[in-house]
């Protein structure tokens, strides 16, 4: 070592010890991190304060890649409401995400009681189109589409009006959706999310069919499997072989971050959800973390400062990437 770089050095040690640096920055991995409130019925009560300028989780939207709307608010909230959303993102440079219903049953709609009616994930045959055309009028960029969990409501669901179709007959449904979509936003990136332990009780065969039916059938792999996990079963090794098989067809990971069914207050669901990525990340690193709720709680999104809140929580899990 050089003169010179000892001295660099020894100062450096010394702003150091002046700053009381106490703290060791643990690598985030590349972690992306998405942002998916409760936008449907009953969404958060300060849900389009998000949008506003000046809103209070300036730190937490630097951090956030994309925002995804659901589907409730996409066909049911106001242009003006959309147009603010819309807006809102775009100052702050988060990508839109929007939520797809992929699967619309044997033949050409589902049909009042029959397969698929009433079942989630099915909507109307054109619906995927007239969303993505609306919302490129509205001047969004589209970047996103996340499938509601086709696999298992279309092949494994057992429910009322389960559809129990083969691989190949989702597919062709699912491709036709895709289509649809990219006619209106041609770079758009395509995913699902799935309940992770449901679509592999059996094993990896039929996932792996669909990821390489997928990739046929509409000429790109799948951009993203979104891991809807069961935090109360014993998910590692399950999740462990799925991390694998995603990483050999060029899938990329997602992982949603969220509290417990049974809890009962926005303090029970944020630890739980703080708790959940702790221990996701100590078996498996995915490649994008997405902050959700459909729940209840937390019944506020604002502000980060409260960590009770959903901006709270993303600040939450940025804290868990420092050791002090």
């Amino acid at each position: 070592m050089t003169i010179r770089a000892r001295k660099l050095l020894f100062l450096g040690s010394i702003a150091c010890s002046a700053l009381a640096c106490l703290l060791y920055v643990r690598p985030s991995y590349g972690q992306e991190i998405w942002f998916s409130p409760r936008s449907g019925p009953g969404y958060a009560e300060d849900f389009y304060r998000l949008f506003e300028g000046g809103a209070p989780w300036q730190q937490a939207a630097s951090h956030v890649k994309a925002f995804e709307l659901s589907i409730q608010l996409e066909t049911r909230a106001s242009d003006e409401d959309l147009k603010k959303v819309i807006d809102g993102l775009r100052e702050r440079h988060i990508a839109l995400a929007l939520d797809m219903l992929p699967l619309t049953g044997r033949g050409e709609r589902v049909a009042p009681n029959g397969c698929g009616f009433h079942v989630e994930g099915y909507a109307a045959t054109l619906q995927s189109l007239a969303i993505a055309k609306h919302f490129k009028a509205l001047g969004a960029d589209g970047a996103y589409f996340d499938m509601d969990e086709p696999v298992f409501y279309g092949h494994f669901f057992n429910g009322t009006n389960a559809c129990h179709s083969s691989v190949d007959e989702l597919i062709a449904d699912v491709a036709e959706k895709v289509k649809q979509v990219r006619s209106q936003f041609p770079e758009v990136k395509i995913g699902e999310a799935e309940p992770i332990m449901a679509v592999t009780k059996f094993g990896l065969a039929d996932l792996e069919k669909w990821l390489d039916a997928f990739r046929v059938a509409t000429g790109k792999p799948l951009s993203f499997l979104r891991l809807d996990m069961d935090w109360t079963a014993q998910w590692q090794p399950q999740v462990i072989a799925v991390a694998q098989l995603l990483k050999r067809k060029g899938v990329q990971l997602q992982v949603i971050y969220n509290g417990l069914d049974r809890d009962r207050s926005d303090e029970e669901w944020t630890s739980h959800a703080v708790a959940n990525a702790n221990a996701f990340e100590a078996a498996v690193r995915p490649e994008v973390v997405v902050i959700q709720s459909w729940a209840t709680y937390p019944k506020r999104v604002l502000p980060e400062t409260d960590p009770k809140t959903m901006t709270g929580l993303i600040d939450r899990y940025l804290g868990t990437r420092t050791v002090h």
